[in-house]
């Protein structure tokens, strides 16, 4: 997060998302094809 503020909890939340889903993420900014990603647990 650059700016605003979100509980601990939420962060924590998104941390392990991002973990999750990472070389997704990488790959559609790379490739800019969207797919879907896991949600949330």
């Amino acid at each position: 997060m650059l700016d605003g503020d979100l509980p601990q909890k939420a962060q924590e939340l998104v941390k392990e998302w991002l973990k999750d889903n990472y070389i997704s993420l990488i790959q559609m900014w790379e490739t800019q094809v969207i797919t879907k990603l896991t949600p949330l647990k």
